[in-house]
C-alpha cells in the first residue's frame, strides 16, 4: 500500500495548481519574459563557451537518437525529456554559478527555470 504524501508536498502541489493568477497582470508577464530570456541567454552562452559544461550534456548512452525528443538550446543535441530537463538546468545554472559573484549563494532569475521553482 503506498504511503501518503507528507504535508509539505501536499501544500506545494496545492499552491502550484491552485494559486490564482491574474492573466491581465502585465508586471507578472514582464517578469516571466525576463526570467525566460535570461535563462535562455545563460544556456546558449554556456553551451558556446564552456567545454567542461558540454561534457555533462547529451544522451545517457552515446549516439542515442530521440526523433521527437527535447532539443537542448545552443547545441545540436536532441535527447529524451528527462535528460533534456537536466541538460537545460545544467546549462542555465553552470553559467550562473561561474559568472556571478553571488551565484553560489543566491543566483538570478534564470536559476529558477531549470528547477521549476520561483
Amino acid at each position: 500500500m503506498p504511503q501518503p504524501y507528507d504535508q509539505p508536498i501536499i501544500d506545494i502541489v496545492n499552491y502550484v495548481y491552485q494559486y490564482p493568477l491574474d492573466e491581465d497582470d502585465e508586471e507578472m508577464w514582464k517578469c516571466a519574459r525576463t526570467a525566460l530570456l535570461d535563462a535562455m541567454g545563460c544556456a546558449i552562452e554556456t553551451s558556446a563557451t564552456s567545454a567542461e559544461c558540454r561534457k555533462l550534456l547529451g544522451p545517457v548512452i552515446d549516439d542515442t537518437l530521440v526523433p521527437d525528443g527535447f532539443r537542448v538550446p545552443g547545441t545540436g543535441l536532441q535527447v529524451d525529456p528527462v535528460k533534456g530537463a537536466f541538460d537545460l538546468g545544467v546549462l542555465i545554472r553552470y553559467l550562473d554559478h561561474n559568472d556571478a559573484l553571488g551565484g553560489a549563494e543566491w543566483g538570478h532569475p534564470s536559476g529558477t527555470v531549470g528547477s521549476g521553482h520561483t
